[in-house]
Order: structure tokens, then sequence, then C-alpha cells
């Protein structure tokens, strides 16, 4: 990408704290699975890391943890098509 380095990296550190707060808040019930970092950071493009946070832990809670049971590309793949289409809907 065109980032300096030290932005990217900046930006790791971010997406790895919002991730790691919530898995830790919800310890035992939500766990790390492939995709997760890709939610977190479409919701860091769009707000705060606080914001990204509430968002994507209510996401995490009442929308993903059912789609997690299905194999991947049955249950997480069409729901973030979904995720694609709210957000141009919000930034068109």
């Amino acid at each position: 990408t065109g980032l300096p380095e030290t932005d990217r990296n900046q930006k790791r550190e971010v997406l790895l704290e919002v991730m790691l707060a919530i898995l830790c808040k919800h310890r035992g019930k939500l766990k790390y699975f492939q995709g997760l970092h890709d939610i977190v950071l479409v919701f860091l493009e769009v707000g705060s890391p606080s914001q990204a946070f509430d968002m994507v832990e209510r996401l995490a809670l009442f929308h993903l943890s059912d789609q997690l049971c299905l194999p991947f590309d049955k249950g997480l793949i069409p729901l973030l098509g979904l995720l694609l289409h709210l957000l141009k809907l919000l930034d068109p």
C-alpha cells in the first residue's frame, strides 16, 4: 500500500487493541475467527477505535455468533456482503 510503515504499524496496533479488547471482555463466549480482523478494519476506517469497538462488539454478539456455526462460505461470506452493502448506504 501507499501508507508509510509507521502509519501501517499504528493501524495494526489499533486493530489488535480493538480485537483483543472485545475478545477479552467476552472471554469464553467469543473467540477469534478467520476474517475478524477484516471486519474490525472496516469499522476502524469509518469510525474511531471506541466506535469500532462498540459496533464490532454488538455485531459479534448478536449477529456473527450464529453465522459462525455454519461453514465459512455459507455463514460469514454472505454476511460480509451485507456489511459492504450497509457501508455503501452510509457512504455512497
